[in-house]
């Protein structure tokens, strides 16, 4: 076989690169948007487990400057976020819930705080890579995707983006 040949057989039998990923208007302009928070350091896992309703999160943070045990309770217990501000009908009066039982929270016990729409962190340990580690809980449909609509529609309305007619 000549070497002509040869090189256009080998053409035709090498694999094919992948098309590079169309850049379009939108994603470069929600890639731009896209801030990355560089403190605190998180990183978490969601533990799924046959259970109806919840996901249950353990979560590593790492500060800046690490809080001590009950700064970092204090924080969580007394944040309030817009909904809060605005105090929305949906919204939890207190969002997030410190449980401080060694076994808390639990799917069973705990998922239907504030109505499902509450959040649950318990089980705050020091950690040896990052500060702190936790685990979290929330109510995947109510606190999710359900509950989190009515939030958000109740936020607009709040907000004036959207009025009835």
């Amino acid at each position: 076989m000549a070497d002509e040949e040869k090189k256009e057989t080998a053409k035709k039998t090498a694999p094919k690169k992948a098309a590079a990923p169309r850049r379009t208007a939108r994603t470069t302009r929600a890639k731009a948007a896209e801030v990355k928070a560089e403190e605190p350091k998180i990183t978490c896992q969601c533990i799924r487990v046959p259970v109806l309703n919840g996901h249950t999160a353990a979560v590593f943070v790492k500060f800046r400057k690490k809080p001590t045990k009950e700064q970092l309770i204090e924080k969580l217990e007394n944040f309030k976020g817009l909904p809060q501000e605005l105090n929305l009908p949906s919204a939890p009066k207190q969002f997030i819930r410190y449980m401080t039982e060694d076994n808390r929270p639990q799917v069973t016990l705990d998922v239907n705080y504030e109505n499902g729409m509450g959040i649950n962190v318990g089980r705050l340990r020091e950690d040896t890579i990052y500060d702190w580690k936790f685990v979290g809980l929330s109510h995947n449909t109510v606190r999710g995707a359900a509950g989190g609509a009515v939030l958000c529609a109740e936020t607009l309305v709040a907000k004036k983006y959207i009025s009835a007619k």
